[in-house]
């Protein structure tokens, strides 16, 4: 019990701990209270709307596929799907918030580390062993994070800029794909290279975003 809410609350520390850094980076005007906010409610909505894909889905026989479907579709695709339906629900109120795409980046992280954090508590609820808990904080929170980074930006140039929804449509496949080889390499026991292959890909194409992001940014 002590190593499992050890465990909640070192997973909770790890992901403010890296909303922090990125704010840092990318938008230091984003208030910490709308931050907390898109965190419980936007973490609340996501988790909600992957929940009714699931069910949807295993209407017409999800139990059956093998893992390999299971990660990819329904672990990949419909909990990054569900994390900017999330932000979608936000929008109305955070509207004004959402002046760049370092900002939007900024919330749709708070989403993701909301939909981690109630993930995380049904594991420790469904019993989950002190192991599995201990590498979900190790790596699963900032994972979840950095899958849709690239999301927020897209979400941002949808609302804001442009208005193509194909940019967001493959920004999510994108997130999918590497969350699906991430479950993928978990789920069937791959060797631990492909995991670190799929971790560092996943950090690469976040330094890229926040680069991207941060040459917006600059006075032309």
């Amino acid at each position: 019990m002590l190593i499992t809410v050890a465990s909640l609350l070192m997973s909770l520390l790890l992901g403010v701990g890296y909303l922090y850094l990125l704010r840092l980076w990318g938008d230091r005007e984003t208030d910490f209270r709308s931050m907390a906010q898109a965190t419980a409610v936007g973490g609340a909505i996501s988790m909600l709307s992957a929940i009714v894909l699931y069910k949807v889905l295993r209407l017409i026989g999800a139990d059956t596929f093998g893992v390999f479907a299971k990660s990819f579709l329904i672990t990949g695709l419909f909990e990054e799907t569900a994390k900017v339906l999330g932000l979608f629900a936000l929008y109305p109120f955070l509207k004004k918030r959402l002046t760049s795409a370092a900002s939007t980046v900024v919330y749709i992280s708070c989403v993701a580390l909301g939909f981690s954090l109630i993930e995380n508590i049904h594991y420790a609820v469904d019993g989950a062993s002190g192991s599995l808990l201990l590498l979900r904080l190790i790596i699963c929170t900032p994972m979840h994070i950095s899958f849709c980074a690239f999301c927020g930006w897209a979400f941002y140039r949808l609302t804001k800029q442009i208005g193509d929804p194909l940019v967001l449509t493959l920004s999510i496949l994108w997130a999918a794909l590497l969350h699906g080889a991430y479950d993928y390499s978990l789920t069937a026991s791959l060797p631990f290279v492909v995991l670190a292959g799929v971790i560092l890909i996943s950090k690469y194409q976040m330094s890229v975003l926040l680069r991207m992001v941060k040459k917006a940014r600059e006075p032309q």
